[in-house]
Formats: C-alpha cells, structure tokens, sequence
C-alpha cells in the first residue's frame, strides 16, 4: 500500500512495522489493525502506527474518490449504454445517476441502486446460505470501483434519502466485502432467514432440512436412523419447529459443527415417531 504520510519521528521498530505495512495490501493493513485494536495494546508507539496507517487508507480513499470526479467530467458528455433503467422503465429527469467505467457510461435510479446494492449484500441461495459480494454493475458484471461507490453514496445524500442499513453498513466497513461479511454475520443471517423463511412451501422446506441433516449428522446416529418417508409426508406438522431449527443453525457460525449437530440431535429426541429406531444413544 503506497504511503501519502510517512512520518520519520518513530523509533526502528516502528519504522520496520511501517515498512511491512507499505508491503501489505490495503485489506491486510485493515485486518492488522483490526487485531491490534482487539488486543486493546496500550503501547504508544503501536498506537501511533495505528493513526498513520489509518490516515493513509483514509487519503487513499479521498484520492480515488478525487480521480473518478476528475473522470466522471471527461465523459460527462458520452451517451450511456443503457437508455431504461434495469425494469426497463424511462427515467425522470430528477433521478438520473451516471457511473463511468473503461470509456463507458451507464445511468441509473435511486432505486435501481438499492436493489443492486441489497441483492449482492444480502443473498440468499434457494437453501437459504449466504452469499455477500461487492455491488456489481449489471451491465457489464464489474465491481462498483470506490470512485463509483462514492458517487453512490453522495448520490443518496443529493437525493436527501438515508442510505438502507444494509448499504451503510457495508460503507462503515470500509467497503471491503469480507469485513462487513464478518462484522454483521450475525445481522446478514437473522435478515436473511426472517424475510425468507416464511415464503418456502413444504417441498422446499423438506429439502433444506434434508441438506442440514446430511451435512451435519453424517458421523452420529441420526443419518441412518430417520424416517424420510414420513418426515417427508408429516412435514406441515413439525413445520414450525423445522424451520425454528433452521434459523438457528443459520445464525451459529460456520465452525460450530458440533453445536448444529447437537440442535438437530435434540429435535429428533423430541419427536422420536420421525425415527426407525425410537431411541438414540445418550452418547453425550
């Protein structure tokens, strides 16, 4: 990551972490300091390296945003590629948004930005998994570049409107994807599974739990040991239950195998007429 400030008024040790941090990409300088402040070091000089390099990204920043301004001008005159906006509808003149990218410019609403925006950063798979990704332009299935984020965001606030949370929270983590992914796992999920979970009809239901119990059950005695037939058939019956499970297993993290495991294991405990043999081992 190149420099803007590099201050000379630090000791060698200093200087050297400077120097690694000159060799880091912008997000492994954001994650190291990230563990830094987790550690809560109350060092001085640490302290210190912690400003600079946030200071650097901070210019970094500003200086992107500076550059696609600069560009944004030269092709203020080009026609854009698109002429409707993405539900094929005619734009109003008080609600044009250009981006600018290789030569090209494409225009936008307000609202084709936020469900751009909602659709990469809250994505949920047909089984309910997450997927998050930087905004795309779907024109031409780029990146939005930090100039183009910022002429988004300056967008909202022209447009006197609050960005979603969703958008603002993916800007208050720097826009970088894994972060805000990190962050707001938690948050991302709980959204996800509560505006979804009560639009999948039974077929799909079964599926996901099918999938769940697969994937988390496959070395204890529940995999061989339950009645899909009739899981399948009564599924209206432990609807709620099943999908109660669903989103806590969406909400635990990624690591935690065995908590799963043990969430699925109680359930069938519960409702042992969904087993072949009525009884599992009390193993644990």
């Amino acid at each position: 990551m190149y420099m803007f400030y590099d201050p000379n008024n630090l000791d060698r040790e200093s200087r050297y972490k400077i120097r690694l941090c000159k060799e880091n990409s912008v997000i492994e300088n954001i994650e190291y300091i990230n563990k830094l402040k987790n550690r809560n070091i109350k060092n001085v000089q640490i302290l210190y390296i912690i400003k600079i390099i946030e200071k650097n990204i901070r210019l970094r920043w500003i200086l992107k945003k500076f550059i696609y301004k600069i560009k944004l001008k030269k092709f203020s005159n080009m026609k854009s590629v698109n002429n409707v906006d993405i539900y094929h509808n005619n734009f109003k003149k008080d609600d044009m948004l250009e981006i600018c990218n290789n030569k090209k410019k494409w225009t936008f609403t307000l609202n084709d930005i936020k469900n751009i925006m909602k659709i990469n950063l809250l994505k949920p798979t047909d089984m309910l998994e997450i997927i998050v990704n930087v905004p795309l332009n779907p024109y031409n299935q780029c990146k939005f570049s930090i100039g183009e984020l910022s002429v988004i965001y300056n967008y909202f606030k022209k447009k006197n409107t609050r960005l979603p949370l969703i958008v603002e929270l993916f800007r208050n983590a720097k826009n970088d994807i894994d972060e805000y992914y990190y962050i707001n796992y938690g948050y991302i999920v709980n959204t996800i599974v509560s505006e979804n979970i009560n639009n999948i009809d039974n077929i799909y239901l079964y599926g996901i739990f099918l999938s769940l119990i697969n994937k988390y059950c496959r070395y204890g005695d529940i995999i061989n040991n339950v009645n899909m037939n009739k899981l399948h058939r009564d599924i209206n019956i432990y609807k709620e239950d099943i999908k109660n499970i669903i989103v806590k297993l969406r909400r635990i993290s990624r690591l935690d195998n065995f908590d799963k495991y043990m969430i699925l294991r109680k359930f069938f405990i519960k409702n042992p007429l969904l087993l072949k043999k009525r009884r599992l081992v009390d193993e644990y």
